[in-house]
């Protein structure tokens, strides 16, 4: 099992997640929920690897581009999270 950070927000403080291996992702979240430092949001297990994408501020999740049991593409867009202002946690 392989944990990732993801990667920098833009200048509205968005975080695009996004498969760096294609698989079957695991959504681990919904849509609204708050989420911590260092929390996996999703899974993806492909080619005899697990890769779990993990939050690296507070955020919140906008929106779902994914679902359990879906076969993904690497560099698909998985989940877009909101990080919240000033929760350096």
């Amino acid at each position: 099992v392989q944990t990732c950070a993801l990667p920098i927000s833009d200048r509205k403080q968005q975080v695009r997640v996004r498969a760096n291996v294609p698989g079957e992702v695991d959504v681990l979240v919904r849509v609204g929920e708050r989420i911590e430092r260092g929390q996996c949001v999703v899974e993806v297990e492909g080619a005899g690897t697990i890769e779990r994408l993990a939050a690296m501020k507070p955020s919140i999740v906008l929106e779902l581009h994914c679902a359990t049991d879906d076969e993904v593409t690497a560099g698909q867009l998985l989940v877009v999270l909101q990080e919240l202002p000033g929760q350096d946690d």
